[in-house]
């Protein structure tokens, strides 16, 4: 990864946190992109913490409020060392994106000027989609390790929330999460595997609306007054699943943490369940098709005998360290 580029001394890289102000899965996204950006491009990293998260998760949507101490910690958290200090002087470009012609032109600039030059990136999807090999920089700087057991943990991140209201193309039925968690737990019994099925989701406690006005929504996505109802997430479907562990509307960072250390993740189609990926660099990552590029080792589920085949050799893997 990277390697052919030289170190440029006065060009840095940071997160432009203006222009987003959505959930945390997408802000850290974005974050964590730009740090892998910078180690790929040998420049300097400056950190810049989010500004605002206005969806806080379902349980905040319900109450149509915000924590007001929730950004805070997530920067405490997510905080990521800087390797040099913005000087009082200097150039600074702003763009909500950019490609890696761009950026290049930025150090070759940066390499003819005595000035220190900072590049403010909203977000890096065009170079980090193209080249997600990159991400793997960002094992570097995960915040979260996970501990040895002999009980193999399988989480499965069933993204549900605004999704209901905001991008219902996005979600992926139930079945499809059960299905694949069984084709694993089939495979987890051949080698004699001890194993955990925990579900991260998010239920509503009642039936309530919500309009472009509430809190934590995107006014651009919703027109009207829409309702979430518990019925919707149907969740009874996963009882079929055996040693289920069930963790509901649970604090956001704790969610991503079990996420990121569980020993295989299956993914949705959601920031959240990609940044859970990226941080998670020993686990087994099933990846659902995304918009954004999946990271080579990551198994792309396609219900396949291929599929079937990647699993059972990273199971074996995992049980030849006992």
């Amino acid at each position: 990864m990277g390697g052919e580029f030289s170190r440029v001394n006065n060009l840095a890289l940071t997160y432009a946190s203006e222009f987003f102000s959505d959930g945390l899965g997408s802000q850290l996204q974005c974050i964590y992109g730009i740090y892998a950006l910078s180690r790929f491009l040998d420049v300097a990293y400056i950190h810049s913490p989010i500004g605002k998260i206005n969806y806080q998760g379902l349980a905040a949507l319900e109450k149509n409020e915000l924590d007001p101490a929730f950004v805070s910690r997530c920067n405490e958290v997510f905080h990521i060392a800087s390797d040099v200090e913005f000087p009082k002087t200097g150039v600074v470009c702003t763009a909500m994106s950019t490609d890696l012609d761009f950026l290049c032109a930025a150090r070759d600039k940066a390499k003819k000027s005595d000035e220190f030059h900072l590049v403010r990136l909203g977000h890096p999807y065009p170079m980090t989609d193209k080249n997600p090999q990159m991400m793997r920089y960002v094992e570097k700087v995960a915040p979260f390790q996970a501990s040895q057991s002999r009980v193999f943990r399988m989480a499965l991140h069933v993204r549900r929330g605004d999704f209901f209201v905001v991008d219902p193309e996005r979600i992926s039925p139930n079945a499809y999460y059960i299905d694949t968690a069984l084709n694993i737990i089939r495979i987890l019994k051949k080698h004699k595997i001890p194993f955990l099925c925990e579900l991260y989701t998010e239920l509503p406690s009642k039936t309530f609306t919500i309009t472009e006005e509430h809190c934590g929504i995107d006014h651009e996505k919703i027109i009207g007054t829409r309702t979430i109802t518990s019925e919707m997430c149907q969740l009874e479907d996963f009882e079929v699943l055996p040693k289920l562990q069930k963790f509901i509307n649970g604090d956001p960072i704790e969610a991503l943490q079990s996420l990121a250390t569980a020993d295989l993740l299956i993914m949705s189609r959601s920031s959240f369940s990609y940044v859970a990926g990226v941080l998670n660099h020993k686990g087994i990552i099933v990846s659902h098709p995304l918009w954004h590029t999946a990271l080579p080792h990551w198994i792309t589920n396609d219900q396949g005998e291929f599929f079937e085949e990647e699993i059972n050799e990273c199971c074996e893997r995992w049980a030849q360290q006992w």
